[in-house]
């Protein structure tokens, strides 16, 4: 009997031994709050605010002075930065506010390092194109070597000396210099009542540009260059009053322009939106 109660007292104390090496479970985390470094300029600092409950009321710290206060509103949000020195690492936290701007939580601290400024030693040109009332509208940038620009452009006359009434709507800069053209569109593809004279230069609006061979210029019509010629577009009425475009391809373009004019062509079909 006496040997059989030593053995339970020796398993007793070897379990509860065992017992008190487990490492107990942590508790869960109460933080609501994180931040995240996501990019960084010479003199700006993208910064993700990510909180658990919202809406809140935070205060960014940049090397531990206050920058601002907010409120957040959604559980994600893109916090920029600004007024940074180049080529400088910051320290950022964020701390949620009470309703009498008590700090009741601080997040972890994360660092972003900001771009050093350029080696490179610019020199600015300025180039003026026309005299007058002439003025440029648009721009779009294809390389250093290939760029177009879109407005109403007027030059003396070479002969006389005089100011050429019939405008240029369209420049383009080769990396040597400045080509001027006048791109003519048919009035009656768009106005079918516009008057006797038919094929006119009217003055640039817009240009995109996909590529090399694949630009888009509004002037009075639609043109298209393919990398050899321009090709005024077939469409529908009244999109000779388009302002502005954009697209993600030739494929999908949108056009909007005046008394709420919406159109979108998608290759091969113009098609009016009516808000």
């Amino acid at each position: 009997m006496t040997k059989y109660i030593c053995f339970s007292i020796i398993a007793f104390t070897t379990f509860l031994a065992g017992s008190c090496k487990e490492t107990p479970p942590e508790p869960p985390s109460s933080a609501t709050l994180a931040l995240t470094a996501e990019d960084a300029s010479c003199t700006e600092a993208w910064l993700k605010v990510t909180s658990t409950e919202v809406p809140a009321t935070v205060r960014l710290l940049r090397d531990g002075q206050r920058t601002s206060d907010f409120r957040l509103q959604t559980s994600d949000s893109l916090v920029v930065n600004d007024g940074l020195l180049p080529k400088r690492t910051y320290a950022y936290q964020l701390q949620k506010l009470s309703s009498d701007s008590t700090v009741i939580e601080t997040s972890a601290s994360v660092q972003v390092t900001t771009m050093d400024t350029t080696s490179h030693d610019f020199a600015w040109q300025i180039d003026t194109l026309g005299v007058t009332s002439s003025v440029l509208r648009d721009v779009a940038i294809i390389s250093e070597n290939d760029i177009w620009a879109v407005g109403e452009l007027y030059f003396n006359d070479t002969t006389t000396g005089q100011l050429d009434p019939i405008l240029y709507n369209v420049a383009h800069w080769d990396g040597t210099r400045w080509e001027i053209k006048r791109l003519l569109s048919d009035c009656r593809l768009y106005w079918p009542n516009c008057g006797p004279v038919f094929f006119t230069p009217s003055r640039g609006k817009a240009v995109f540009a996909f590529g090399p061979n694949d630009v888009w210029i509004v002037a009075g019509g639609v043109h298209h260059f393919d990398g050899t010629r321009w090709t005024e577009q077939r469409a529908i009425v009244e999109i000779g009053s388009t302002n502005k475009m954009w697209g993600s391809s030739s494929r999908d373009l949108w056009f909007v322009g005046n008394a709420g004019l919406i159109i979108h062509y998608n290759g091969s079909v113009w098609r009016a939106e009516r808000p």
